[in-house]
């Protein structure tokens, strides 16, 4: 692929957003609802959403908060994956989980690792990275209506790309940057009669800012289009990632944050590039993912459309870290920390997804109608075939005043001269999960729209099964030879081949949307939301703990100005959860049940009240920008065996999150070609978690870009040069230190 780009030319021209052709042929399928165009998108402005109601239509008629990040926008900041693109959102931050989960912070509340929205299909644990991505739609608080298990701050769907009938173009993208970053990818678009097939690649290869952390990526895509007639389009789309990289753990400090923070953050005694993770023997973790599906779409009249898929997805992750002397931190100030052992462990998560949909739009009198009804079925298996885990570690500490905490993720902090500890963990686990929902909704509109309704309801039938599970373990400490009490007797579990509980449940939503002038709106929206927990934790009857359950109450307005061409939209609200899980202290157990095993019980509560404000348009010919504020107080509302978080945070959310970012073309004159932008984000001080008083400070961080369009030889060319972390800024998203400065140079060419 190197060959071909420098081949071809050092420069490339972002794609034209590709339509339909206009045929009267093809009249009835371009009524469909289940897809959204970008040929409607206008820079950073996109008007229509296809997450806001399982189906496409405008998103002024959701009466609930959806922000769309379009291609424009992710061609402008080239985000190599979604962790990158979420530094853009109104109140969302990488929760500080590895770049390979997609977990996020959104409103106050950590998603689950793994569960993705990709094409509205939730559940989903695929390979991040944004060579096949479209766009990019946040719906904004409580959305279990729609997608089931979900957390009440929101969720994030990538929407793929699509063969497009009737259209015929190649891209070629070439990357360089920091980091011995090079990176290449491949879009290429070929329509014939009935026929489209849309080809993605990527080849990506890079090091890091850290010493010891590289990354490798070959990603393929293949999306194929088939006309059946008039009335019937049948999609095809697989996806292949292998992606292979040294695993870097870039937290504050595990072992203990308020020791690195005063390290890293107030004496600087540290180099960036040694921020956490494994040094020495380096650990390599693997990713294999592969999705494949099938959607068949008929159009009945121009009223009524049914349609069908079918998703498999198989991912697999295994991580190696071999024998050796890793040292973490030395400093004749703090001391240092070694961790010496072996780490090896396979997890592979099959899954199935079938969805059934029928849409049906009625006009009767002074009411309009759309009724969606929709059967979702998901099946999805964990398999961690083994863990064996091995680590030790000796840990001296010369200034008193900086006390270390021993063992991993241990809650105990001691000055412990010459102290070390030992932690041995062995694990087989297998789980079975089964979802099957029913989802109905009815969008209105009535007086002349001056007045529009959305209403909807789900019901969950949610089975899990855990079986052949083994677990063992403990922690030893140590002092010149002589043990510590501590933690030192192990613990081991087997279940065998038994089913772990269900959950069934209903999630409504209602909203409304006044238009009480021209070009403004009123809305309200009550939403549910509804997370089913870990299979593996239990409670003391070994029953599954029941989902975490939460609703939510927001009011805003929305002003179109500017002929539409500017939207700046606010609005208020409160979020509530229940049922979170909260371990049981061992001396609380019953007393035959004391050294057996972990147990949990569904003892917290949160909330979150906040605020948001957003602004999206084009204020001028080449000018266009998307931005906002959001306020998030997440609180710990209840905890029934731990009172003292009472109040803390819920996770390390912002309080405070503001972000913009604005571009302006030259369309006329002698620069004509010439485009440049930038913007800034502001993160706001986090507190890691509630049992630590430190906060992250405050940081605002500034990119911005340039680039060039022409013509050369015939083809359309662009060269763009973009800057992340402009002044260098030392910076934490929760416990994880972000890259500094970063200067990539990107050459496109499209025919």
């Amino acid at each position: 692929m190197g060959c071909l780009v420098a081949a071809l030319a050092p420069a490339q021209v972002a794609v034209p957003a590709a339509t339909e052709p206009k045929n009267p042929d093809n009249d009835l399928i371009q009524l469909s609802p289940f897809e959204v165009s970008s040929s409607r998108d206008e820079g950073y402005l996109s008007t229509d959403t296809v997450s806001g109601n399982r189906v496409n239509g405008p998103i002024k008629n959701i009466p609930q908060p959806i922000t769309v990040y379009n291609t424009e926008f992710i061609n402008d900041l080239i985000p190599a994956d979604s962790m990158q693109l979420v530094e853009y959102f109104i109140g969302v931050q990488n929760s500080g989980a590895a770049a390979t989960d997609g977990r996020y912070t959104i409103r106050g509340f950590d998603t689950v690792a793994g569960n993705q929205l990709r094409n509205g299909v939730y559940g989903m644990r695929v390979a991040i990275d944004n060579f096949s991505v479209d766009r990019v739609e946040h719906i904004q608080g409580p959305a279990s209506v729609l997608y089931g298990n979900a957390q009440p701050g929101g969720v994030i769907n990538t929407i793929t790309k699509q063969a497009i009938l009737g259209k015929r173009f190649t891209s070629v993208t070439q990357q360089f940057g920091a980091s011995d970053l090079s990176r290449s990818t491949l879009d290429a678009n070929v329509s014939k009669g009935p026929f489209a097939f849309r080809f993605n690649a990527l080849y990506h290869d890079e090091g890091s800012w850290q010493e010891w952390a590289n990354k490798h990526k070959q990603f393929y895509q293949l999306a194929i289009a088939i006309r059946l007639g008039r009335s019937t389009l049948l999609r095809l789309e697989g996806e292949y990632a292998d992606q292979n990289q040294t695993i870097s753990d870039n937290y504050l400090g595990f072992q203990n944050p308020d020791l690195w923070a005063q390290a890293f953050i107030d004496q600087k005694i540290v180099p960036r590039a040694k921020a956490g993770g494994w040094q020495g023997p380096h650990a390599r973790t693997q990713t294999l993912s592969k999705v494949a599906s099938v959607t068949l779409e008929h159009t009945i009249s121009p009223r009524w459309h049914l349609q069908a898929t079918a998703v498999a997805q198989s991912y697999f992750q295994g991580n190696v870290l071999p024998g050796g002397s890793n040292k973490i931190l030395q400093s004749p100030a703090l001391g240092y920390y070694v961790q010496t052992g072996w780490l090896s462990k396979t997890a592979d998560y099959p899954q199935q997804q079938f969805m059934a949909s029928s849409v049906y739009d009625l006009a009767a009198g002074w009411t309009k109608q759309t009724l969606v009804l929709q059967y979702d079925y998901s099946a999805q298996q964990f398999r961690q075939a083994q863990a064996r885990e091995s680590i030790k570690g000796t840990t001296r500490a010369f200034n008193r005043n900086l006390p270390l905490s021993l063992g991993n993720g241990a809650a105990q902090t001691a000055y412990l001269p010459n102290a070390g500890a030992e932690w041995r963990y062995n694990s087989n686990a297998w789980e079975d999960a089964a979802t099957n929902a029913f989802y109905a909704s009815a969008r209105g509109s009535y007086f002349q729209d001056r007045l529009k309704s959305l209403v909807g309801i789900r019901r969950n039938f949610y089975n899990t099964k855990v079986y052949n599970i083994t677990h063992s373990g403990g922690i030893h400490v140590f002092r010149k030879g002589v043990p510590i009490t501590w933690d030192d007797s192990p613990q081991s579990y087997k279940v065998n081949s038994a089913s772990y509980g269900r959950n069934n449940s209903w999630t409504p939503s209602a909203g409304l949307i006044f238009s009480a002038a021209r070009h403004a709106d009123l809305f309200v929206t009550y939403s549910t939301s509804y997370s089913v927990q870990d299979a593996r934790r239990r409670d003391i009857n070994n029953n599954l703990l029941p989902a975490e359950e939460g609703i939510g109450y927001e009011g805003g307005w929305r002003l179109n100005l500017l002929n539409n061409r500017l939207n700046i939209s606010a609005s208020l609200f409160t979020n509530t959860r229940k049922n979170t899980q909260e371990r049981i202290p061992e001396a609380q157990l019953p007393k035959e049940l004391q050294g057996t095993g972990t147990y949990y019980q569904p003892g917290v509560s949160g909330r979150a009240d906040g605020g948001e404000i957003r602004i999206v348009g084009n204020p001028a010919p080449g000018w266009t920008l998307i931005g906002g504020y959001g306020y998030v107080d997440g609180r710990i509302t209840r905890s029934l065996y731990t009172p003292a978080i009472v109040g803390q945070p819920l996770t390390p959310a912002l309080h405070h999150s503001a972000n913009v970012t604005s571009s302006y073309s030259i369309r006329q004159g002698i620069w004509r070609g010439l485009k440049f932008g930038g913007g800034a984000v502001f993160k706001d001080r986090v507190q890691p978690q509630p049992d630590i008083t430190w906060k992250n400070p405050s940081a605002v961080v500034y990119h911005a870009m340039i680039a060039y369009k022409t013509r050369i030889g015939g083809y359309a060319g662009e060269l763009q040069v973009n800057v992340r972390n402009l002044t260098d800024k030392l910076y934490l998203n929760a416990f994880r230190f972000e890259e500094p400065r970063n200067i990539t140079v990107t050459s496109r060419i499209s025919f």
